[in-house]
């Protein structure tokens, strides 16, 4: 087999050594060692260089650059980008942490997924050295990508992908990696998750508290560009300031929230999509609504589907379930329902690989965000409630319409997974709430095994926009206590089928210098 190198590029920016410590003892314990990594110091001062030849005295893996013209983390990126000779860029913080077998789990799952131009993970956040919140993420989800990032910041990319993208926009300071990853998915690159924790993201909201730990209690107290009453209150109080949500500097997180929505902006300008874009007050995500003038209209682009019991309420729902029909890539549009005394029944479904549907977010609250805030958002989702919920006519004639022999839920399952199979999106919008008398939709046994025998090896595949670290069943979206980012006997037995072997380059010599 190939053996995948990679080049792992780190811009450091106001970087605190510690972390900066922490993070090449990270690099140094990788159990993978085809790589090849550059350093971009953009700070005006800092002891960066004296410590990477500390960590890597003759290692000539390691290149360290000081940048001189201070153009921010993008330019370093690009910098990094311009040199860079493995396979994949390797794009990280350099205050975040990676797992010991982030590289040797991202070089299997290019192999075993014929090279995919990226390559994404669950990541966990540290305060300190403590971990703190757990992140499992979903396979490449566009409609939940364009309202929230919620692939972060440690990405892979192929190195022939980023000659076709081209460079980083350097006129963001914060959301450059986010608006390069919606330029990937406009050029339809494909993306890969991986359901492991290969990383460890630090969240700087307690700086004292996280020096006095790192550095066995012997604090030290960080320089502070703002005023000194600020300075004060923060060094007093770290967490003033901060968004009690994301833990980040709200002026900080303000600017990020911007360039973001700034970003999807640009995305659906380019692409001649019609929405309106606008905040979230904890800015956990961003609205965008599309266009969906002209829907009491335009009732041959769709089919309305709707119980007799189901009561629909807010307004202009059907405005917004056709702003997502007018996509030529959507096929179903669905709506989340409520039981009694403001509950979730159901936001869309998930299924398991023997075809078994279950309520999403059964029994919440319909105001809780949910896991990650999966709950508010709109997103790709595995199958929506048939009870109500809006079918492209066109795609409806393209799949041949709805197996008539199959019952129950069996129905709409069946149809979704035939949707996507064929290019088509299935979409929840958790905004509009639906009310039914009746939720118990049972499928014939005989209904179910025909759905099985026919859909068989798509539903081994499992529900694409559901982690298998979250619970299954009705108490889905929990996660489950396990050590994923390990694997245990898994990953010993993968490893010893598949050891990486170094690949050394004639000539190779440690490189420093100004760029």
């Amino acid at each position: 087999m190939k053996i995948t190198g990679f080049t792992i590029v780190v811009v450091c920016s106001n970087t605190r050594e510690i972390f900066f410590r922490d993070f090449l003892e990270s690099v140094v314990a990788q159990d993978y060692d085809n790589w090849e990594m550059y350093i971009l110091d953009d700070d005006y001062s800092s002891n960066l260089e004296n410590i990477t030849k500390e960590f890597f005295p003759e290692d000539t893996r390691v290149h360290y650059r000081k940048l001189k013209n201070h153009k921010g983390k993008a330019y370093g990126i690009n910098i990094g980008f311009h040199f860079a000779e493995g396979d994949y860029v390797l794009v990280t913080n350099c205050h975040d942490r990676l797992d010991s077998h982030c590289l040797y789990h991202m070089a299997g799952t290019i192999f075993d997924a014929a090279e995919p131009d990226i390559l994404y993970s669950d990541h966990i956040d540290l305060e300190g050295i403590e971990k703190t919140k757990i992140h499992v993420k979903q396979d490449f989800n566009k409609e939940l990508f364009i309202r929230n990032n919620y692939i972060g910041d440690m990405v892979a990319i192929k190195r022939d992908t980023i000659k076709k993208i081209g460079l980083m926009r350097e006129v963001l300071s914060e959301a450059y990696l986010y608006e390069y990853l919606l330029r990937c998915m406009e050029n339809k690159c494909r993306f890969y998750h991986i359901p492991k924790f290969l990383y460890y993201k630090r969240i700087l909201s307690s700086d004292i508290y996280d020096s006095a730990i790192m550095q066995n209690n012997e604090i030290v107290i960080p320089e502070k560009k703002e005023g000194a009453i600020m300075g004060i209150i923060r060094s007093v109080f770290p967490d003033f300031m901060k968004n009690p949500v994301t833990g980040v500097d709200i002026d900080k997180e303000e600017l990020i929230y911007k360039e973001n929505m700034a970003s999807v902006k640009a995305y659906l300008t380019r692409n001649n999509i019609k929405a309106k874009i606008d905040s979230e007050p904890l800015k956990r995500f961003w609205k965008v609504e599309y266009d969906g003038a002209g829907a009491s209209i335009r009732s041959k682009d769709y089919m309305l589907l709707k119980d007799r019991d189901v009561k629909v309420s807010g307004k202009n729902y059907l405005e917004k379930m056709y702003g997502y029909i007018k996509q030529k890539d959507v096929a179903v549009v669905g709506v989340r329902f409520a039981k009694p005394f403001w509950t979730t029944e159901n936001c869309g479904y998930i299924y398991d690989t023997d075809g078994n549907a279950y309520p999403a977010f059964y029994n919440y609250r319909l105001k809780d965000a949910g896991y990650d805030n999966l709950q508010l958002i709109p997103r790709e989702i595995g199958m929506v409630d048939g009870a109500f919920c809006m079918i492209s006519k066109k795609a409806y004639r393209s799949l041949g319409g709805f197996d008539t022999s199959l019952s129950g839920r069996d129905v709409m399952l069946d149809f979704c997974i035939r949707a996507r199979k064929k290019g088509y999106r299935v979409v929840i919008e958790p905004s509009i709430i639906a009310k039914k008398n009746n939720s118990n939709i049972i499928s014939e046994e005989g209904s179910h095994n025909r759905l099985v025998e026919k859909l068989g090896d798509e539903l081994m595949k499992g529900d694409p926009f559901y982690s298998p670290n979250l619970a299954m069943g009705l108490e889905n979206h929990k996660f489950m206590e396990a050590d994923t980012s390990k694997g245990g006997e898994e990953y010993e037995k993968s490893r010893s089928n598949r050891e990486p072997q170094p690949i050394r380059r004639e000539g190779d010599v440690n490189r420093t210098g100004v760029v």
